[in-house]
């Protein structure tokens, strides 16, 4: 039974992976293509041009698929019903305002 489990966890993860990747890969291209900055031309006229593009690609992915994991776990805990987020309080149960006393802060002549 948890092998199962974590079989379905990689196979969530893997696959947001591959969707951030991809993402990743367009937005390389689309700067290529449309030369924002001179990348392109930069890519084009230098030695290392092409080393270049494939660290920035490789960052790219690296990033985009991270980001793309992330928010797919953080909104796995999201309430999809219009709660307010209170879901963790047992019912009949409601939150009750308590006074604080509030102090002045010590400022240095109070410590001397």
């Amino acid at each position: 039974m948890r092998q199962q489990n974590d079989t379905r966890l990689v196979r969530f993860l893997a696959g947001h992976a591959v969707t951030g990747g991809l993402i990743a890969l367009a937005t390389v291209a689309l700067l290529v293509i449309g030369d924002v900055g001179g990348l392109r031309s930069l890519v084009l006229r230098s030695d290392a041009g092409f080393l270049a593009l494939a660290v920035m690609t490789s960052f790219f992915i690296i990033t985009f698929a991270s980001v793309q994991m992330a928010v797919a776990v953080a909104l796995q805990g999201e309430d999809r019903t219009g709660g307010r987020g209170r879901r963790d309080m047992p019912s009949g149960y409601q939150l009750q305002p308590i006074r604080v006393e509030a102090r002045r802060p010590l400022t240095r002549r109070h410590l001397d």
